[in-house]
């Protein structure tokens, strides 16, 4: 039963995160990259939009009100978001990229949750 919440919630987060991206813009990618993690893939945004875009991330999640039984921080579900943002002239290995977002992401997790974090490279 618990696990079948937790797949319900997750296709839930993965459509609202889906939807926020593909009202902005249709050429981005977003893919579970482990257990609850997931990957989002934007390219050609200004500091502007990718600000907007996470606030609205956070904003669709928090307005499914996907009940949280087992946390002792919130009610509800909220995700935290750690980006890493680079000029894309820069020659940055794609690994380096997934290992600078999953460094920030930890870090809004431990200064909080349900916000983001943008490291710029």
């Amino acid at each position: 039963m618990v696990m079948e919440k937790g797949d319900e919630a997750l296709k839930k987060v993965s459509l609202a995160i889906n939807n926020t991206l593909l009202s902005h813009r249709e050429d981005d990618l977003v893919a579970r990259y482990g257990g609850e993690e997931f990957v989002v893939l934007i390219k050609d945004i200004s500091l502007d939009e990718l600000n907007k875009i996470a606030n609205n991330i956070l904003d669709s999640i928090k307005k499914l009100k996907i009940k949280h039984d087992y946390s002792s921080a919130n009610e509800y579900l909220t995700v935290s978001i750690g980006i890493a943002n680079f000029d894309g002239n820069k020659d940055i290995p794609k690994i380096e990229l997934l290992i600078k977002s999953d460094e920030t992401l930890y870090k809004i997790k431990a200064s909080g949750r349900n916000n983001f974090l943008i490291t710029n490279l």
